[in-house]
């Protein structure tokens, strides 16, 4: 009976009890993500934008390589702001992912003055997930079968045409075809992308840079004509529409891309417990195909290099904008 008490007793009882204990929180703590958690993927764009449509695909697609139910939270208005600032005042918990164009974390600094954050410093990268390039969109108003059409209307008439923006991606794509055509054009901004497309499918603007993808429905409808794309090629998907370049815009060439972003103050075991997640949906084959139905790529870059790229690009960018030109608009 000694012997059975001395290891079987209550003494050692509690001892087994304290180490399951143990076991059992070193195992609750390693359970990320959890999936009775929703993921909730933030994206600070109206409905129907690029990183809309982006951010549902990537969504269905996290669901198939991890099991874990998603959410898409859109929180547009001031050029992003408040969705960024929703997810920066948020827990950092692994358990909201901010989806954001290169437009917020490149353009925004140097376009949109007194920023609440700095993407760079408030935010840890995880994985860049789509890209794409803005296509030259007119509507009924204009009646050019080409960009080489438009611009030399435009350089005989400056002023007269206009182009919509609703981001500072849209706006720079209008600026770069000036800077690189030396035509004159009237910025009219909105809020949205939709709403600048509903415009410029009304007649109320002749132009609006945007990505194909935003245009399908527009374009299958004959409301909008899409005769360009800005990117270094032609895209897979529309091997009919040349490049600007072809259209003879010298060396214009803008390509989006898309990123995931956790609040700096993550974990490092949930930054890289998620970022290995991400890189399978960015891979796995529905995803893929999701994006080359609206003429997307997909894009696979991870962490750091990430943030060399928005370096790099921040560097490019600012020196067309800083130009006279684009300063007094």
């Amino acid at each position: 009976m000694n012997y059975f008490n001395r290891f079987f007793g209550a003494p050692a009882i509690r001892v087994t009890f304290l180490w399951l204990m143990l076991g059992m929180g070193c195992a609750m703590a390693q359970t990320y993500p959890d999936k009775a958690i929703p993921l909730k993927i933030v994206v600070p764009f109206g409905p129907g934008s690029s990183s809309d449509v982006i951010a549902r695909a990537f969504g269905r697609a996290i669901s198939e390589v991890s099991g874990l139910h998603v959410i898409v939270d859109n929180k547009p208005g001031a050029d992003t702001v408040i969705g960024i600032q929703s997810v920066l005042n948020g827990a950092a918990d692994g358990n909201t992912l901010l989806l954001v164009s290169s437009s917020t974390t490149v353009l925004n600094p140097l376009m949109v003055p007194n920023q609440p954050f700095d993407m760079l410093r408030d935010f840890v990268p995880l994985v860049a997930i789509a890209k794409n390039s803005p296509a030259f969109n007119l509507g009924p108003s204009t009646p050019f079968k080409s960009v080489r059409e438009f611009v030399a209307a435009a350089k005989a008439r400056p002023g007269k045409y206009t182009y919509g923006s609703a981001s500072t991606t849209s706006l720079l794509a209008g600026q770069l075809l000036e800077a690189r055509t030396g035509i004159e054009m009237l910025n009219v901004p909105y809020k949205t992308t939709t709403a600048a497309l509903t415009a410029l499918a009304g007649g109320e603007v002749d132009l609006v840079l945007v990505d194909i993808s935003n245009v399908k429905s527009l374009q299958e409808a004959g409301r909008v004509r899409a005769l360009a794309v800005g990117a270094p090629a032609r895209l897979s998907g529309l091997p009919q529409l040349p490049t600007m370049i072809e259209e003879g815009v010298p060396d214009y060439q803008i390509t989006s891309w898309f990123g995931t972003y956790f609040i700096n103050r993550t974990s490092s075991e949930k930054v890289a417990a998620m970022r290995e997640i991400l890189r399978k949906a960015v891979k796995s084959q529905a995803y893929i195909d999701a994006l080359t139905k609206v003429n997307l790529e997909p894009f696979d870059l991870i962490g750091e290099d990430l943030t060399a790229l928005a370096k790099a690009e921040i560097a490019i960018y600012g020196k067309i904008i800083r130009a006279p030109k684009a300063q007094s608009k």
